[in-house]
């Protein structure tokens, strides 16, 4: 029973892992941010995840 849930959890890790890392080819988010508006950096990140799911579909 454990065994089935850990391959679960492992299989969602991957993709979390590999979406994370599709991300951060989009490098304004590997590089320090200077703006202190947090605004700023949320558009980053919608726009970095909003361009990664176009390219994987």
């Amino acid at each position: 029973m454990q065994h089935r849930a850990n391959r679960h959890h492992s299989s969602i890790r991957v993709l979390v892992e590999h979406a994370i890392a599709g991300i951060k080819t989009f490098h304004c988010l590997t590089h320090r941010i200077r703006n202190p508006s947090s605004a700023l950096i949320d558009q980053f990140f919608g726009l970095a995840g909003g361009l990664w799911n176009y390219k994987i579909s």
